[in-house]
């Protein structure tokens, strides 16, 4: 019966990919492997790639802190969300996982993601050995080898252990290390890019934190082709973590602050950009409450901030989003119980605009949304979660187009 649930759920997955859009603005699981890419000075992060409910599809699809939760606590794990971006382009959000000792004194790590969107376009794959001289002392060196050996990443890394539950990581990555004498094109680096930072991280069955913070520093990227000089440099800071208050109370926490500058002289206009954008969420997991006790409540706010500079103007585009989830069970018991969620948030946003930047003008506005989620569990380690979201202010002005979007996310530890 469950097998034939879950064949008939999957299905249901593929047609709300398959009919509908939505974007993910993310907070950061890898900062530490995050860097420029060649991409980026083909594809500026300009006002115009996100509009008034981006941020709020963001929110509503984005990884719960419980899955994250997971994903720390496991030593291998698999974490996946996939979607429409519209008729040209798939959302893609997976993280892949591995660790293994091979010694008492080695470990071998190895970390996968690919995580594309409206904002951001990474994907990485680092092969990453650790050695420890003491339990609490070790350095670990990070590889990412490509088939254009321009595109070559390696970091290195020093890691304290202050107990078994926490990690403190600093880490300093040689940026596309081989561009310049590996190139068989002729953009060249006036400057190579670095990248430096500190992640710390801490989590036991009540409780995680993840603190980071990431400098990549100044770079200046000649294409003599094109008579193009790019220039990019990037500074983020995050927090985010989860603390079990009682028995059946939880605080979530989620923080994101950062900064991008670019520039480009290529003719036949130059354009300079700096991007700031803060964002969080503030959220409290009520658990046991409702009919039997077997409800989950999840009240919370989502708030983003994000401001353009540009030698053509500034833009601005501030949001703040109350939402409310109620869970409640559907089939199965205890571990293998699947999860039926109704939600509910109200989008508030304004836009500021000066120059010829932005298709949007300046105005407010504010959106109802219902959002409803499925989650299956074919075994404790293995979820399956399908949504589709609601655009109620399509009902009150007559429309019959309310089906707003959809996503699909798979977790799997091992």
């Amino acid at each position: 019966m469950k097998k034939t649930f879950f064949i008939l759920f999957m299905l249901f997955i593929s047609s709300v990919l398959f009919f509908n859009s939505y974007a993910f603005a993310q907070f950061d699981w890898n900062p530490e492997y995050r860097s420029m890419t060649e991409l980026d000075p083909t594809q500026f992060e300009l006002p115009s790639n996100v509009n008034a409910t981006y941020q709020s599809n963001a929110m509503t699809y984005v990884f719960l802190p419980e899955w994250q939760h997971r994903w720390l606590l496991s030593k291998n794990s698999f974490t996946m969300a996939f979607g429409s971006l519209g008729s040209r382009q798939f959302l893609m959000d997976r993280h892949l996982r591995l660790k293994e000792s091979v010694r008492d004194w080695l470990e071998l790590r190895v970390n996968y993601f690919d995580q594309k969107n409206f904002e951001d376009q990474q994907m990485h794959f680092y092969l990453e050995p650790v050695i420890w001289f003491k339990s609490w002392l070790g350095v670990s060196a990070y590889f990412e080898p490509e088939f254009q050996k321009r595109n070559d990443n390696i970091g290195y890394a020093l890691l304290v252990k202050p107990d078994e539950q926490s990690e403190l990581k600093l880490f300093y990555t040689d940026i596309l290390f081989t561009r310049n004498s590996r190139n068989n094109i002729s953009d060249r680096f006036l400057n190579s890019p670095t990248a430096y930072g500190a992640v710390y991280r801490t989590v036991n069955t009540e409780q995680f934190l993840e603190a980071a913070v990431r400098f990549e520093l100044p770079v200046r990227w000649n294409y003599p082709d094109t008579t193009n000089l790019y220039q990019y440099y990037r500074s983020m800071i995050q927090v985010m973590g989860s603390r079990k208050i009682t028995q059946d109370v939880r605080l979530n926490v989620r923080l994101l602050a950062d900064r991008l500058s670019e520039s480009a002289t290529s003719t036949p206009a130059a354009e300079s950009w700096l991007k700031d954008r803060i964002m969080g969420t503030l959220s409290t997991s009520l658990y046991n409450v409702g009919p039997f006790s077997r409800w989950t409540i999840i009240p919370g706010l989502h708030f983003a901030y994000r401001g353009w500079a540009s030698n053509t103007g500034n833009a601005t585009l501030s949001q703040a989003i109350p939402q409310i989830w109620i869970e409640m069970p559907a089939f199965g018991e205890g571990d293998n119980e699947d999860r039926i969620s109704l939600g509910w948030d109200i989008d508030v946003f304004t836009t500021w605009t000066t120059g010829p930047i932005l298709a949007e003008t300046r105005g407010t506005g504010w959106e109802h949304r219902l959002n409803t989620k499925y989650e299956i569990k074919l075994i404790n380690k293995l979820s399956a979660v399908a949504m589709a979201t609601f655009n109620i202010n399509n009902i009150t002005s007559g429309s019959l187009h309310i089906f707003q979007g959809g996503a699909a996310q798979v977790q799997y530890l091992f």
